[in-house]
């Protein structure tokens, strides 16, 4: 019996596309605009075969407008506006970042350039930072476990090579539960006090969320204070 092709298979096909089969993937997916309008006369331009790494641009066909028959990249406002490979290779960078695949992997395996790699990488780190500082995750919700716990992250010099930090690290975790496996946020933290604790997991923790800790002092509030329920596992 055949085996069913992977998504990532699926995706990485798209390199043995032709280019308006590329444009047209990539629109059905939302990554490139299906319309953009001139910035002179404000009307609708069309995409017209063109002599460039992509094939195609956006041309102002009005005949009136001073940017007539001038050209806009067929990548303006996406993703992958600013890279010069063609736009199958860098969707294709892109499902391999997904893959977690490493960047030397990358090039022995399919031939990038290591500093487009790099690039391409930091560009999607960038996007994804931007999307949790503007969208904040938030877990749990009525009658959902939220596990919560911090620990302390200590740095050990080994064979007397690098730097003693200066202080430990401390990190905040909040787990939900209810999913399979777990979503899970993650917050390096000054200290463990309950000034620093209380305000991150009622940022985090939907209202009606049931919230699982271990006896930590700073933990006292959260029924009182933020109106969570709240249970104490005692590890003794």
């Amino acid at each position: 019996m055949r085996r069913a092709e992977t998504s990532f298979e699926k995706y990485m096909k798209i390199r043995q596309m032709t280019i308006k089969q590329v444009v047209c993937f990539l629109r059905i997916k939302n990554l490139l605009a299906t319309s953009v309008s001139c910035h002179i006369c404000s009307e609708k331009m069309v995409d017209r075969q063109r002599r460039t790494v992509d094939g195609l641009c956006w041309v102002c066909d009005n005949s009136i407008c001073p940017f007539y028959r001038n050209t806009k990249s067929i990548r303006i406002g996406s993703f992958f506006e600013g890279f010069r490979l063609p736009l199958a290779d860098v969707f294709a960078i892109v499902i391999l970042w997904t893959e977690s695949k490493q960047v030397k992997d990358i090039v022995s395996d399919y031939g990038f350039g290591k500093n487009t790699i790099v690039n391409i990488f930091d560009k999607l780190r960038a996007v994804v930072k931007d999307f949790y500082d503007k969208d904040v995750v938030r877990l749990g919700g009525p009658g959902k476990i939220c596990q919560i716990d911090e620990s302390q992250f200590v740095h050990k010099i080994k064979h007397h090579r690098g730097r003693v930090p200066s202080s430990d690290v401390w990190v905040f975790g909040i787990a939900d539960t209810s999913y399979s496996p777990a979503r899970c946020y993650m917050e390096i933290v000054p200290n463990r006090s309950a000034n620093t604790l209380l305000p991150i997991i009622q940022r985090i923790c939907r209202p009606g969320t049931i919230i699982h800790s271990d006896g930590w002092a700073a933990y006292a509030g959260i029924k009182n204070e933020l109106g969570f329920e709240h249970k104490i596992v005692n590890h003794k």
